[in-house]
């Protein structure tokens, strides 16, 4: 699985543990450092009331919420990511980027757990292989980025602008940049829409929640801080991650030799295993663990028996350096729309396409979610 992409590589590729700790200091850590975070912190409002004003054009309406929020976020991502947005907001088409991810993402998520049929895809015209479109889309994001001069930093500004390369190679190098785009456009758009996509579903399905949230945050002017430590938002978006994890499955592993035990069950050496998000978070570690019930992480912490499984960032030196960007974005979406908006589900909607439609390839293709947004009397 480490290889999958070559010759691109990438951050979370690297399985080599010094290079990889050189990798992420070399620029990542940078990128995403809390003075960084605020320099994106305007941007995300700028997109967050392009969505309300996108959504508050179909008022009233039953809108495709899933697409429209997959637009926002590469919207944020592209912008974020390299200097530049893709306007899907502003657009009724999607961006074919967005339509290759998917494409590519569900090569992976068929084709993943036997990875020697991928590098066998690789060989396949162009044309007929979905994976080589997202890496013509990261070579060319690359190849325009070192032409652009942004005034604001973005992510990329922290990875290109090095004092000295990471490789010797300049083809290895460049290659190491296109992957970090690969990386940048999966991980930063797919996942949050993904968590958004089920937390509004969460909240069109049960008022109660909505106005709950709506109490929290009605007397607040939006932005990142006003709604950063908001106890009720916060539990929300936890509890929509831990029932509904982006990544469901997480990475492969090969066990070590002698094999390992794991409480009465023997696994054998040297065989791949899954430690799937979705189990866990489902699992005895929490009480009620089918129930969406986000208490849990305010008023009634019994509700959790083992904290520690709570993981949907992953934990540990390959954990998602991006956490904290994720949360200031689900943040800003979900207290900007319900403080303007009330949503319920479409007619007709019973979350079915979004539950049993949506992929697990290994960041999750959504399903649709049709919902219907009804501007309060206030806004």
């Amino acid at each position: 699985m480490y290889d999958l992409g070559l010759p691109m590589t990438t951050l979370q590729q690297m399985r080599d543990r010094s290079m990889h700790d050189r990798r992420r200091r070399f620029g990542w850590d940078d990128a995403f450092t809390a003075r960084s975070l605020r320099d994106y912190d305007q941007r995300l409002l700028k997109y967050a009331s392009l969505l309300e004003k996108s959504i508050r054009a179909s008022a009233n309406k039953s809108i495709n919420f899933s697409e429209r929020i997959s637009r926002y976020s590469f919207d944020v991502m592209s912008d974020l990511s390299f200097g530049h947005s893709f306007d899907g907001l502003a657009s009724e088409k999607t961006h074919w980027a967005i339509t290759s991810i998917r494409e590519s993402n569900a090569a992976l998520g068929i084709l993943g757990p036997v990875p020697w049929l991928i590098h066998l895809m690789t060989k396949l015209p162009d044309a007929l292989n979905p994976m080589q479109k997202l890496i013509t889309f990261s070579n060319e994001q690359v190849d325009k980025r070192k032409q652009l001069h942004p005034a604001e930093p973005d992510i990329m500004s922290h990875l290109l602008d090095q004092d000295e390369p990471f490789f010797k190679d300049p083809a290895q190098e460049y290659h190491l940049f296109t992957g970090d785009v690969r990386l940048l456009v999966i991980a930063g758009s797919d996942t949050t829409a993904t968590a958004l996509a089920f937390l509004f579903y969460q909240l069109a399905l049960n008022t109660t929640l909505q106005k709950k949230l709506y109490q929290e945050i009605k007397d607040l002017e939006v932005n990142v801080q006003t709604v950063q430590d908001l106890p009720y938002l916060n539990a929300l978006i936890n509890e929509t991650l831990r029932l509904h994890p982006p990544v469901p499955s997480m990475p492969p592993r090969d066990t070590s030799a002698e094999g390992l035990k794991v409480g009465d069950i023997s696994i054998p050496g040297d065989v791949t295993v899954y430690t799937p998000l979705y189990s866990l978070h489902r699992s005895d570690a929490f009480k009620k663990p089918e129930e969406f019930i986000p208490e849990r992480w305010t008023t009634q912490p019994e509700l959790i028996a083992n904290r520690k499984v709570f993981a949907p960032f992953l934990i540990g030196p390959y954990a998602c350096i991006g956490r904290q960007l994720a949360y200031n974005e689900m943040r800003t979406v979900a207290a900007r729309l319900v403080s303007a908006f009330e949503v319920a589900l479409a007619k007709g909607e019973d979350g079915h396409r979004l539950l049993y439609g949506s992929a697990d390839n290994f960041t999750v293709t959504i399903g649709t979610l049709e919902l219907v947004f009804t501007p309060r009397k206030s806004s």
